[in-house]
């Protein structure tokens, strides 16, 4: 549950101001009296009522001509569309400080509009203030599941959970600033989105615990219609309304550009992405073909140029094309990237997830969708990542504890479960979590078990939070057309794998030799894989 505070000052309700209510309707003409009624009972006086019937075959007409007298407008649509027919009420309404949205087959409590009002009193910080839901069985009148109020303010977004229903007062400026509604059914819920927006252009959201709204529930209603697919309608609103940063560091493979450039759509969709290219090759030629790359990749981005070296003696893209050099500087690599990714992190847009990608790894078609379904499917779950192959051994660059055991079978396709840690090839976050530990270079914070990925899921799951294998998706792992690969392709394996525990106990170590990363107790050495002597 978002957390709440206290209200603020300046809640004296201003009289002088004016508030609209839409109502929508899609052949709810049954119910259509009894919400126009409720309009017109409010204890303090809507400025204007329009029905908007949006593609009805019903007596919508009529029925809202019984209430003219009133003045009540009707407004007739052909969208089928409940977001553009929202979008048209409003703009068939003289101008309103407020607008208060209504579905036809809803009606208010008396009290409804004036508690709203009362709520948002003179309050600027504030751009929507929501309702308490009571749900009641339109053929039995039984009473059903209660949406409470609060009346302090939301602290947090509503990126994990929606916690308001459509029929909330909202601020015109806020309206306007967030586009109005818009609508992308099936893969979104239109009112969510318009919170999610709304509070990434900084207005408060809050509730009047006394502003009551009766939700009818029966057999038309227009979700039951479209079917609910909680999981999809979220990843949907998530995509669209929130953003991703994308991460990627570019050592100078200039083989990679192409392939990651032509993934990105296909990876990615119509999701809201703001790409971090952070260019660490040092040669001014693959510079300037990357910046180009980039200005017409059709996304938004950030370029940031970092020129640290990892090794004095060789170039970044040498030392990600050499494998027995990687293997012997473990230590000042992992320190390097560390130190890569800390510096981009200082660069990111506002956002609300983190990807990081590697340049040599091509997803999977909707490679978000999937990773965004993993953030879903566990509620303890801070990142979710996507199987890929490494290139050096016949191996899943996944783990079941943190020094060490492959995770050799993966999940089918729709399910997830729980691993201790994997690589930054294709992951996503959470920013807030992401946004957690530091960048590390060693576990341990020695020069034994330096490995900066397992050190920074390491450190997540120090703080509660999971990290989730996404099930029937492989990336493909890419390697350089002039380096003879060192191992044949794997053949994917499902198993509904859940895990069997994972285990933070460091294997023996030499201790004698405590920077020779290589030095392993003997009884050892054959079990710790390659990629975790810093190779992937």
């Amino acid at each position: 549950m978002p957390g709440i505070s206290g209200m603020g000052d300046g809640n004296k309700m201003d009289v002088t101001k004016t508030t609209g209510c839409v109502i929508t309707c899609h052949n709810y003409a049954q119910y259509l009296a009894q919400c126009l009624q409720s309009c017109i009972d409010q204890s303090l006086k809507f400025d204007e009522i329009i029905v908007v019937d949006d593609a009805g075959s019903d007596n919508a007409r009529e029925i809202v001509g019984l209430f003219a007298c009133h003045g009540v407008r009707y407004l007739r649509t052909e969208y089928g569309d409940v977001s553009k027919a929202r979008n048209a009420g409003v703009s068939a309404i003289p101008w309103c400080n407020f607008i208060l949205p209504l579905d036809g087959d809803n009606y208010l409590d008396t009290e409804c509009h004036k508690s709203c009002r009362e709520r948002m009193g003179n309050d600027w910080k504030i751009g929507v203030v929501g309702c308490v839901i009571k749900h009641f069985d339109s053929i039995t009148g039984e009473q059903g599941f209660v949406l409470e109020g609060h009346d302090g303010i939301y602290d947090n977004n509503f990126a994990r959970k929606n916690v308001l229903d459509n029929c909330a007062l909202i601020r015109t400026e806020a309206l306007r600033q967030a586009g109005g509604w818009l609508n992308f059914a099936p893969d979104g819920i239109e009112d969510w989105g318009l919170w999610l927006r709304i509070t990434r252009l900084g207005w408060q959201i809050c509730r009047a615990k006394d502003a009551v709204v009766h939700y009818r529930r029966h057999s038309d209603q227009m979700i039951l219609r479209q079917g609910v697919d909680l999981q999809r309608f979220t990843v949907g609103n998530w995509k669209f309304h929130l953003c991703t940063a994308i991460i990627t560091l570019f050592c100078g493979r200039d083989w990679a550009l192409e392939p990651y450039f032509n993934a990105l759509p296909d990876a990615l969709g119509n999701a809201n992405v703001h790409l971090v290219a952070v260019d660490n090759s040092g040669n001014p030629e693959y510079s300037e073909t990357l910046q180009a790359r980039l200005a017409t990749c059709g996304y938004p981005y950030t370029y940031m140029r970092d020129d640290a070296k990892c090794l004095p003696e060789c170039t970044n893209e040498f030392l990600a094309r050499d494998s027995s050099t990687r293997l012997a500087n473990g230590y000042p690599l992992n320190e390097h990237v560390a130190g890569l990714y800390a510096r981009a992190r200082q660069k990111l847009p506002q956002c609300e997830f983190v990807m990081c990608w590697e340049d040599d790894i091509v997803p999977p078609v909707d490679a978000i969708d999937i990773l965004m379904r993993g953030l879903f499917d566990n509620p303890t779950a801070g990142a979710s990542v996507i199987a890929a192959p490494s290139r050096y051994e016949e191996q899943w660059i996944l783990f079941k504890n943190t020094f060490g055991g492959f995770v050799n079978e993966i999940p089918p396709s729709g399910q997830y479960t729980t691993i201790a840690s994997s690589g930054f090839y294709c992951v996503l976050f959470w920013r807030d979590v992401f946004d957690i530990p530091a960048f590390r270079p060693a576990i341990d914070g020695g020069h034994q078990y330096h490995w900066y990925d397992c050190a920074f899921y390491y450190d997540i799951r120090e703080c509660g939070y999971d990290l989730m294998l996404c099930g029937g998706a492989v990336c493909q792992h890419l390697g350089d057309p002039s380096v003879p690969p060192i191992v044949k392709t794997i053949t994917p394996k499902y198993s509904n794998y859940q895990g069997d525990g994972i285990n933070d106990t460091p294997p023996p170590m030499d201790m004698s030799a405590p920077f020779d990363f290589l030095k392993f107790a003997p009884d050892r050495e054959d079990t710790i894989p390659l990629y975790l002597r810093g190779v992937d």
